[in-house]
């Protein structure tokens, strides 16, 4: 779809098909046979109508959620299934028809169930008319990437394994591992990378990489995703988090980036910065100038192997930034390999001291600390308030403790016959 059409009216279809993203199959849930799903590019104030239909042969009802649209006068439009509709049945159709509003970068997804974790997302670009005078100059927007964690089961299927200790206790569930089997999957125009995981029978060694991702040390044949660049021009990110529990980290090997977008709304630039925190359903815009010795770089989706544990081992995803010229090697080439030989990558990340501190563009391991330390502070404030409260109760008995004790004491007289 061109970004001047004023109507997007696509008839998009849910299926539960068999699908492969990083050379394992598996069943994902799909719009239209696709994961991500059609991208929905209009601008501001268009009318966009999506015929929806459900070949889903389960029990399963589904909304699909227009994330960040305001839907001003269009509530019923938002496509949370229990809240704001019913959920669209099996084999039963709903057209959605809203105003595109307001600009900025969002995405679509189910609001059932695991669908959304299983595939079932999309982006959705509303372009401003007349781009603000404060973002910088660039020549490209068309990068759109989602970063998500991954499973090689279905999302239900693998969090259920996971339940309380009440349920483990009963026998219906097992233990949490933390060393469960996680992917990494950072996917660009409809093309995925994944990565590294933590080797849950190994000493906590990662798979390490060849040239194509590998499941089980298996090459699987899918390569890495890359991005091909101009040499000396600027490209507009819009990154998406699609992730269902981790937090993941984006940066580009010997590049900054200049953070111009978050949540679908402009903020004053923010330049060089080295990586980007995103948590699900996040929405971040960068810019990034390849002005750099033309070659082939790394861009890495790092992401904890604990979505609250910042030591935790680090799951590295990549995909090749590839500057567009004769002497650099071509990742499309059969004799590419990004490891060994002539055409290998060597680019490093960043090293972040105190010296040479590193600028995050939202560090939330710092939000997260502050937020420890509000929770634990305001559990103090709460006890010492508990404490005050009980010593005013007993300043306020002593007089009723006092009139007790008076009586009690007082001498009885006893009239003589």
């Amino acid at each position: 779809m061109k970004k001047r059409d004023s109507l997007f009216s696509p008839k998009t279809s849910f299926l539960m098909v068999l699908i492969m993203l990083d050379g394992f199959q598996r069943v994902v849930h799909a719009l239209n046979n696709m994961v991500p799903t059609l991208t929905i590019e209009v601008f501001q104030d268009a009318e966009i109508i999506i015929h929806f239909i459900n070949l889903n042969d389960g029990a399963q009802g589904l909304g699909i959620h227009w994330h960040g649209m305001f839907q001003t006068t269009t509530p019923w439009q938002d496509g949370v299934g229990g809240i704001t509709q019913c959920h669209i049945n099996p084999s039963t159709t709903w057209t959605y028809k809203y105003r595109a509003d307001p600009w900025g970068s969002f995405w679509y997804h189910s609001h059932s169930g695991f669908n959304r974790d299983d595939g079932l997302f999309g982006h959705l670009i509303i372009h401003e008319r007349n781009i603000p005078d404060q973002i910088p100059v660039y020549q490209h927007d068309f990068f759109f990437v989602h970063v998500t964690d991954w499973f090689h089961d279905e999302c239900e299927e693998h969090w259920l394994k996971h339940l309380t200790q009440e349920d483990i206790l009963s026998g219906r569930g097992e233990e949490f591992d933390s060393t469960v089997i996680y992917h990494g999957a950072l996917i660009g125009n409809n093309e995925i990378a994944i990565g590294q995981w933590w080797d849950p029978q190994g000493e906590g060694d990662i798979t390490p990489f060849d040239r194509f991702n590998s499941v089980d040390d298996v090459r699987t044949g899918f390569a890495y995703v890359v991005f091909n660049v101009i040499p000396g021009d600027t490209y507009r990110f819009r990154w998406i988090g699609a992730g269902f529990n981790a937090m993941t980290r984006i940066s580009f090997d010997g590049h900054a980036q200049i953070l111009i977008a978050q949540d679908g709304f402009d903020i004053a630039p923010v330049r060089d910065v080295e990586s980007i925190f995103i948590l699900a359903g996040e929405r971040y815009d960068s810019l990034v100038m390849f002005d750099q010795t033309p070659d082939n770089y790394w861009m890495r989706h790092l992401s904890p192997q604990d979505a609250y544990d910042f030591d935790a081992v680090q799951h590295d995803n990549r995909a090749v930034i590839h500057y567009m010229d004769p002497d650099v090697p071509d990742p499309a080439d059969d004799d590419f390999n990004p490891w060994d030989g002539d055409t290998a990558i060597t680019s490093q990340r960043d090293i972040c001291t105190l010296e040479a501190p590193c600028h995050i563009g939202n560090c939330y391991q710092l939000e997260y600390f502050h937020l420890l330390w509000l929770m634990e502070t305001t559990k103090i404030v709460m006890l010492v308030v508990l404490v005050l409260e009980t010593a005013l109760s007993l300043v306020a008995l002593i007089p009723v403790i006092m009139s007790i004790l008076m009586v009690m004491t007082r001498p009885v007289v006893l009239n003589s016959p």
